[in-house]
């Protein structure tokens, strides 16, 4: 019985996540901010990688904060940015930026 309520629960986290692209592409459109250009959705090694430019530093967190409890419910997990100043403003920016998210694994297995 056991095996069977985990092989239901790992079917039911994978259909879950059958339309997480599209979940992502809509959290990234309903994000309100406009000083944020998002450059690239790439696959890496370990889920998806997205980059881009940002006008203020605190604006790459606002879009995580945003972006996470969204991309969780549909296998996600949003690792820490990597934000880098170009300097080519008084404030250092713009901001150049990538976010990774990564696999979760199904909480059956956890």
């Amino acid at each position: 019985a056991k095996e069977a309520t985990s092989k239901r629960d790992n079917l039911r986290f994978l259909v879950d996540q059958s339309d997480r692209f599209s979940v992502l592409l809509q959290a990234l459109g309903n994000h309100s901010e406009s000083d944020i250009v998002l450059d690239a959705i790439k696959s890496g090694s370990e889920g998806i990688i997205l980059s881009g430019r940002a006008i203020r530093s605190d604006a790459v967190t606002m879009l995580i904060q945003q972006l996470e409890p969204v991309v969780s419910q549909v296998g996600w997990a949003v690792r820490p940015p990597s934000v880098t100043g170009a300097n080519q403003t008084t404030t250092g920016g713009p901001w150049l930026f990538t976010i990774e998210l990564t696999e979760l694994t199904p909480k059956a297995n956890q």
